[in-house]
């Protein structure tokens, strides 16, 4: 069996850093600031600003693991192979590895509702079919080649950070109110923290995406050099742009009434009455396609990385002759994806990712202080996963509590 995989037709190196850097930014742009900053505002309130900074530094911990560990190991299925180097345990590296595809499959649910959501500011009650269509769309995208795949990415990213700049340049009616509600965002009471570390866990997911650019190492040009700063700059950027945009959505909350609003960064700018609330619209689901898009890419890739590793399928590591994509696993990820979209609502869709990432990103933080320990990686930093790790933990227990 192995030796008809080797035989497979090889993936394409066509990333360079530049390109990486837009694919993880394109992933995270889009898959929580245009989509769930309403549902946020519903459990935040006036501290959402506060929950997309604490759910930065959760990731930012997690962020310089996965840097350090794919400059060691540079394989699709990154997650996968990392816990399968720290423990050897067959049984936790499958675990793992279909822990992620569940975080990519669910993701792309929560992102093709909010893609229908925005939809509908054109067309209500085109929800249903606007979901499955948009996944499919996707797939035959993601199936046609790493390098259009990416090229698309990249553009689309131009235009989801054209659109949030745009929001905040038309924000000046409500930077006034400022001085007002300014007292009511400092968090000074214990209720205050609950209720930015709760939203901390649903922003949180406003961050998956970029442990996805590990898992196109083997699509990437040195990945050992340019992996690790591609990670860093990526997030650094989403996590800017989240805490400005946040807080000018505190501000029109009041007025606009935002909080679980399905478009609420075309509500936004609804002041205006010309036709920006409609470009809003329209970048919004150019922003959630490209998250989607990443999604599938990622979770088609983990799927043929475990697939080769011998910890799935010998069949889902088939890669197509001509566009030289894992085809079989992309087919299999779009149907799952069109399934979970039509059954499950965005916000259980977004906790439900929330929640089983912290996990992972937990697991890969502990294999890294193995890595460490057992000096397969040099053990200089090892505070660094091992904050990560108590950062994602007491996240999952706040949680749940």
């Amino acid at each position: 069996m192995s030796e008809q995989i080797d035989e497979q037709p090889a993936l394409n190196r066509r990333l360079n850093g530049p390109l990486l850097t837009i694919f993880g930014l394109g992933t995270m742009v889009g898959a929580g600031i245009y989509v769930l900053i309403g549902e946020l505002l519903l459990v935040s309130g006036s501290f959402a600003p506060w929950a997309f900074l604490l759910a930065a530094v959760v990731a930012a911990f997690t962020a310089t693991s996965y840097g350090e560990l794919a400059s060691h190991y540079p394989k699709s299925a990154g997650e996968a192979v990392y816990v399968d180097r720290a423990f050897s345990k067959p049984l936790l590296t499958r675990l793992t590895g279909w822990g992620v595809v569940l975080t990519g499959l669910v993701s792309s649910g929560t992102l093709a509702n909010g893609f229908a959501g925005y939809l509908a500011y054109f067309y209500p009650g085109a929800e249903g079919i606007a979901a499955t269509g948009f996944i499919l769309i996707l797939g035959v995208i993601a199936a046609w080649g790493i390098g259009q795949t990416v090229w698309v990415a990249a553009i689309i990213t131009l235009s989801s950070l054209f659109g949030l700049l745009a929001v905040l340049a038309m924000s000046g009616r409500y930077l006034a109110n400022l001085p007002d509600v300014w007292p009511a965002m400092i968090p000074a009471s214990g209720g205050a923290w609950l209720a930015i570390t709760l939203g901390a866990f649903v922003a949180f997911y406003a961050f998956i995406g970029f442990e996805d650019m590990v898992n196109v190492a083997e699509e990437t040009r040195e990945p050992e050099r340019v992996m690790a700063p591609a990670i860093l700059i990526a997030l650094s950027v989403a996590a800017l742009l989240y805490v400005l945009v946040a807080t000018v959505a505190v501000l029109a909350n009041a007025e606009l009434n935002l909080a679980g609003h399905s478009a609420p960064l075309a509500a936004m700018v609804s002041h205006t009455g010309t036709r920006w609330p409609a470009v809003i619209a329209v970048l919004s689901m150019l922003s959630v396609t490209n998250s989607a898009l990443a999604q599938i890419v990622m979770v088609s890739r983990v799927i043929y990385g475990m697939a080769q590793e011998g910890k799935a399928p010998a069949v889902l590591a088939m890669i197509h002759p001509k566009r030289h994509t894992p085809m079989v696993s992309t087919v299999l990820t779009v149907l799952v994806i069109v399934l979970l979209a039509t059954w499950f609502p965005l916000l259980t869709l977004a906790k439900a990712t929330s929640f089983i990432i912290l996990v992972i990103f937990a697991l890969i933080n502990v294999s890294l202080i193995r890595l460490k320990l057992t000096g397969r990686i040099r053990r200089r930093g090892v505070w660094k996963p091992v904050v990560g790790t108590a950062l994602s933990l007491g996240l999952v227990g706040m949680s749940l509590i």
